[in-house]
Parts: C-alpha cells; sequence; structure tokens
C-alpha cells in the first residue's frame, strides 16, 4: 500500500485535474482538455502502483506550469503544476535508491518534454486556430451537461479512491494487534518448550547419577 502522503497527493492530483478538465471543457482549451486527461491518467495509473504514473502526471505538471511562464496561459496553471509535481516529490528518494541515475535521466526527460510541449503549443496554436477553426476557444461557457459530468465523474473516482484506501488502512490497523498476540503467543510456546526439555534433561541426569 502507498504510504499516506503519496495518496493524498494522488488523489489532490486527480481533483485538480478534473476540476481543469471540466473548466477546459466548458471554454472548448482543447489542448488543455488533452493536458488534464494525461494527468488524469498518470495519477490513477500511480496509485496503481505503476511508476510510469508518476512520471507521466509529473511531465504534464510541468507543461502546466510551463504554459504559464511562456504566456499562454492564466497563473492559476503554476498552480496546478506545482500540485501535479507533488507525487512524483514524494517518491523521488525511493526511486532514486532503486536507480539513481536512471532517476535522474527520467526526471530530465519529463522536465524537457513538459517544457517543450508548452512551447512548441504557444508556436503552433495559431496556425492550429486558423487551420481548423473549430478548434478556437469559446469566449463564454459551453456543454453544460459534459462538464456537470466530468465534476460527477471526478468527484466519484476521487471519493472512491479515498475510500477504497481507508478500508485498506483500516484492515492492516486490525490485522497488527492480532499479529503481534499471535506472535507473543509463539514465544511463549517456544520458552515453555524449552523449559520442559532443559527439565526433562536435568531429571534425566539425576536419573543417571543415583543409578552410578
Amino acid at each position: 500500500m502507498l504510504p499516506r502522503a503519496v495518496q493524498r497527493s494522488l488523489l489532490a492530483t486527480q481533483a485538480v485535474a478534473f476540476a481543469t478538465l471540466a473548466r477546459s471543457v466548458a471554454y472548448e482549451r482543447w489542448f488543455t482538455v488533452a493536458l488534464a486527461s494525461l494527468m488524469i491518467i498518470g495519477a490513477f495509473a500511480a496509485m496503481r502502483h505503476r511508476t510510469w504514473g508518476v512520471l507521466l502526471s509529473f511531465a504534464t505538471a510541468a507543461t502546466f506550469a510551463a504554459l504559464s511562464f511562456v504566456g499562454i496561459a492564466p497563473l492559476w496553471f503554476l498552480g496546478v503544476g506545482l500540485i501535479g509535481a507533488v507525487p512524483f516529490l514524494l517518491t523521488s528518494d525511493a526511486l532514486s535508491r532503486f536507480d539513481r541515475r536512471a532517476t535522474s535521466v527520467l526526471t530530465g526527460v519529463a522536465l524537457g518534454v513538459g517544457a517543450a510541449a508548452a512551447v512548441v503549443w504557444k508556436a503552433i496554436a495559431w496556425s492550429v486556430f486558423q487551420a481548423f477553426p473549430i478548434l478556437w476557444p469559446s469566449v463564454g461557457a459551453q456543454h453544460g451537461l459534459a462538464t456537470a459530468a466530468v465534476l460527477a465523474l471526478g468527484a466519484f473516482m476521487v471519493l472512491a479512491q479515498r475510500e477504497r484506501y481507508r478500508q485498506a488502512r483500516l484492515r492492516v490497523e486490525a490485522e497488527q494487534p492480532r499479529l503481534r498476540i499471535e506472535e507473543v503467543g509463539q514465544v511463549v510456546s517456544t520458552s515453555a518448550a524449552e523449559e520442559d526439555e532443559a527439565e526433562a534433561y536435568d531429571e534425566a541426569r539425576a536419573a543417571m547419577r543415583r543409578a552410578r
């Protein structure tokens, strides 16, 4: 089971990504829709103990932050990036202990891909919108039902995963005292058996002495 801090950070990442996804659907920001979807996929995979999921969510978090830095996204995108980067920051030490060089390389790749995606999108966004007018962002909110469905799905997934991990923690905590009691019982029974064996040995030695 994942550490509690990592679990909470992944749930927070999913919650923020779903909120961003709903906002992007409403205002037809399709690049951000794809980016938020990738962050959700990465965080969900990380909850399933997939290392690539942590890296994917980190790369998308870097893209969100970079979009804000290059000036084509609002400042709160930086907050989305910071929240999305927390799971990787919490697990980076464990990954480094497993393979420090690979972790360093993958960290650089994730940051590079994230920053490059933001820079490339800034460079080609105007041309893409001119070539495909249907992709132009809307000024007002649209797609009310789809937005509500995304928010409902996000709330359901986050709450369901939170409850599942809460039940898992309760099971682990309930089993720990039982294991301790069983271990104590084994120690007591082992000690009693050793004492009986020692007494039998002493009695046998005493009998041999009397026979002499």
